[in-house]
């Protein structure tokens, strides 16, 4: 897999810059822009899909405390999630990937809103400090999530790509300069959108559905 630096420097040789940097404390414009940009960019793209390299499942500890007016229980938030997805209770979900990618309008494509309803809040914790917090009416829920991923060995494929193209996406204005610039982002946008795309093609083929019941004629031909 590539490296970080590899990734962005990728990302430097999508915007027409031939400049590539070697270390990440490198004193250049494009170090600087790595310093600024990377880390940025890998929470965003981990954001913007379910990714299958890091999604996850955990059962939520409940906290102490009234959950807020509307819900029955109240969890804490994983440390290592980034985002949310669905909740089920022990029985878990099936085929997570498939059915989250057919009903939710993102980017020309959908995704599933989770069947079960959740929302994600922030409590007071003490009297300076404040936490995250998994509101539901789910008695023992678990939770789908995407993980905070960030070493690029457990990136996939389809992930390094869509992340250099959003490196570029942000760094070919401010690098390059008008007039330039701002077109060369505006192709990377088209490129990054067209990532996820494929990624969603490429998760769908890492999944299968149960096969579909038969119909009440045939089971009551049985």
């Amino acid at each position: 897999m590539p490296s970080a630096i590899q990734i962005y420097n990728h990302a430097l040789s999508r915007i027409g810059v031939s400049d590539f940097i070697g270390d990440p404390a490198e004193q250049s414009k494009a170090g600087d822009f790595y310093r600024l940009w990377y880390a940025a960019c890998v929470e965003m793209v981990l954001r913007d899909f379910p990714w299958n390299f890091a999604s996850s499942v955990v059962a939520l500890a409940l906290v102490d405390g009234d959950p807020p007016p509307g819900w029955t229980y109240k969890y804490a938030y994983p440390l290592d999630c980034h985002a949310a997805r669905q909740l089920s209770d022990s029985a878990g979900v099936r085929n997570l990937s498939a059915n989250v990618l057919r009903d939710w309008d993102f980017y020309g494509f959908t995704l599933a809103r989770p069947t079960v309803p959740f929302q994600v809040m922030s409590e007071a914790a003490t009297g300076t400090t404040r936490r995250r917090i998994i509101v539901a009416d789910l008695p023992q829920a678990y939770l789908f999530y995407t993980a905070k991923v960030t070493d690029p060995n457990q990136f996939d494929p389809g992930f390094s790509d869509a992340l250099s193209w959003r490196i570029a996406q942000e760094i070919a204005a401010p690098f390059l300069g008008a007039p330039t610039g701002p077109q060369v982002a505006a192709n990377a946008k088209q490129q990054y959108l067209g990532a996820l795309v494929r990624a969603k093609a490429q998760t769908l083929n890492e999944s299968a559905d149960d096969p579909p019941p038969d119909s009440i004629a045939i089971q009551a031909r049985a």
